[in-house]
């Protein structure tokens, strides 16, 4: 009888008491962990329709970039990289005009060199992926699950038949960790605002987002930064949680303000999130100006040195981020960063009005893909419009406001392009609390219809649920068809640079970031003209630019007017991108090797380097 009856209190626990939380936890933990290994690691359905896996190796040129400072750091190089762009090199010689860039960063004819400072990134999201890296390495020297031929652990070598390196995987996981981190952490912010059922849904909806996901895949910092900024919004709540109980709220805004310098150590643009909250906590905390100073301070704290130690490098503390807010008005990011020589142009303030004006009426009207296409987030801005009862529900809504609204001002400062998921979009870090005023919008608005039919309270929950989650279905259903991301990177292709070029050479290539990472060597991002290379190749690098590498990244145009006609950015390398005879007669590199896939590649080099020799 006594088992019988433990049974039935368990039983009765597992369905009504405690217990239910417990199972609906390992649920939601199993199908997180699911949703992890089928999108990085396990496709299924690949494994029955012979279609390529969710993941097909890193997706974006910034996040390689990053990637290849991550491996420079965990071989204790320090925060160095080996792409190299035209304007880091103007940039440096410009702002310490008593040396050259050879000089200053130690170049040697014999040698070469194996790195170069890298001052365009920001250092937090390389370092965390250099602790990653740093394990890895570690295990496999005592494991050896990838070794040389000769026995020898070798962890970055891909191998003939590996399509995408484990270490693409180790960054995405490293991002998709972050990611439920963040939601789990925004649960517990909405249920401090809302309640725990509202959370949840909405925490659902972001972690069956099919564009949280594919950010995962970039290997950029928004990440980190939505974990940051999760962190940030659930000191906020605490902080005026304490001022409406009467206590005294400046450790939970202190906490906040380190949060926020370190957002603003994974990317540059987050100091616009830190003017909105300085300018929120003015008006919701008294005393009005203490607490503000108190975040900027601690931002500027943790700022500072890697400033100084930028400044130091190159003479400018912004490095050649800076250059980047000259996006549209001096053309796109990759002519920007692959122009050298031209005198500084001052930009005029209608160039820049105009950009912005344009760059603003773009993100408003593509809000919804920004927000991932869950449907509850753009009502948030109804939601300012209600009044809420609980002061600490009607004061954070402003918060997240005053943050998005600098946030949106600084993206349009920058600028992104009509490409999705662009390395400066952080409109995802404001979705979860967004999500929460929509849904709080749309029930209370239900409720008072006083419609007390379950079907349709049901539907009511369905339909933005089914509608949000609609691409992620869709990605399910339908996956890739490659296994790679082509176009332009084909990693085993490209890893096979490697071998034909040694620390020494120099590869000049119009994907610096691709070469640099997955063929471990020196890549120069392609000037724009001919003249500028023959620069480079004289009177910086000694002639050890040995290779160019041509991609589908700029020869993988819809017109040949894109690649050859005026206005082309592509256009001095006309010749080569199209194969066309004697393209290379007047070029120091003679021999051509066009590569698979398809020949798509095409490798220029100052001699035969592929054709195997008996010594």
């Amino acid at each position: 009888m006594a088992s019988e009856l433990e049974a039935q209190q368990l039983v009765h626990s597992l369905e009504h008491g405690r217990g239910r939380w417990w199972v609906w936890l390992l649920v939601a933990l199993f199908g997180t962990a699911a949703l992890l290994i089928v999108h990085i690691w396990i496709n299924p359905l690949n494994q029955q329709g012979g279609q390529a896996p969710f993941f097909r190796g890193l997706t974006d040129a910034r996040g390689m970039e990053q990637a290849v400072i991550a491996r420079e750091l965990s071989k204790g190089n320090g925060f160095h990289t080996k792409v190299i762009s035209p304007a880091a090199i103007d940039l440096m010689e410009k702002k310490k005009g008593e040396k050259s860039f050879n000089e200053l960063i130690k170049f040697d004819p014999d040698a070469g060199f194996a790195t170069i400072p890298d001052y365009h990134h920001a250092p937090l999201w390389p370092w965390v992926n250099s602790l990653a890296f740093r394990a890895a390495e570690g295990l496999n020297n005592v494991i050896k699950w990838r070794t040389e031929d000769d026995g020898r652990p070798n962890y970055w070598k891909l191998r003939p038949t590996e399509e995408i390196h484990p270490a693409d995987r180790l960054i995405a996981t490293n991002a998709a960790l972050l990611m439920i981190f963040g939601i789990i952490v925004n649960y517990f912010t909405g249920a401090l605002i809302f309640d725990k059922r509202l959370s949840l849904f909405a925490a659902g909806l972001c972690l069956l987002c099919e564009h949280f996901w594919e950010i995962c895949f970039t290997g950029q910092p928004q990440m980190l930064l939505f974990f940051l900024f999760s962190l940030v919004m659930h000191c906020f709540v605490r902080a005026l949680m304490a001022r409406d109980a009467g206590r005294k709220a400046i450790l939970w805004n202190s906490l906040a303000g380190l949060f926020l310098g370190l957002m603003t150590l994974t990317h540059m643009i987050s100091w616009w999130v830190v003017i909105g909250a300085i300018v929120w906590v003015g008006f919701a905390f008294r005393p009005r100006y203490a607490e503000p100073a108190i975040i900027l301070a601690l931002a500027l704290i943790c700022c500072a040195p890697w400033w100084v130690r930028t400044h130091n490098i190159c003479g400018d503390f912004r490095g050649t981020a800076g250059l980047v807010d000259k996006f549209q008005i001096r053309g796109t990011e990759s002519q920007i960063m692959r122009q050298l020589g031209k005198p500084d142009e001052s930009i005029e303030p209608l160039h820049r009005r105009a950009k912005m004006q344009g760059q603003i009426e773009l993100q408003a009207g593509s809000f919804i893909r920004h927000a991932g296409g869950i449907i509850a987030a753009p009502i948030f801005f109804l939601a300012l419009l209600h009044i809420f009862k609980r002061k600490e529900v009607a004061s954070f809504r402003w918060g997240v406001f005053w943050m998005w609204m600098f946030a949106l001002v600084g993206m349009a400062y920058v600028g992104l392009d009509a490409a999705p998921r662009h390395a400066s979009d952080i409109h995802l870090i404001f979705i979860p609390f967004m999500t929460f005023y929509g849904l709080g919008m749309i029930l209370m608005m239900w409720s008072r219809l006083e419609l007390n039919i379950r079907i349709l309270n049901i539907l009511l929950a369905l339909i933005p649920f089914t509608i949000s989650v609609m691409p992620m279905a869709r990605a399910f259903t339908d996956p890739p068809k490659q296994p790679v991301v082509f176009p332009p990177y084909y990693p085993r292709v490209i890893s096979g640079l490697g071998q034909w070029f040694d620390q020494r050479d120099i590869i000049c290539t119009d994907m610096p970031w691709a070469t640099a990472w997955y063929a471990d060597r020196n890549s120069l991002w392609l000037p724009q003209t001919i003249t500028d290379f023959n620069e480079l190749n004289d009177y910086r690098f000694d002639n050890h630019i040995t290779g160019l590498f041509l991609s589908p990244e700029s020869g993988y145009r819809g017109l040949l007017n894109e690649v050859a006609g005026e206005g082309s950015e592509y256009r001095e390398w006309a010749q080569f991108i199209m194969r066309m005879p004697r393209a290379n007669a007047n070029f120091p590199l003679k021999a051509a090797l066009p590569l698979p896939p398809k020949s798509h590649y095409i490798l220029f080099a100052d001699r035969d380097r592929w054709t195997q020799r008996n010594d």
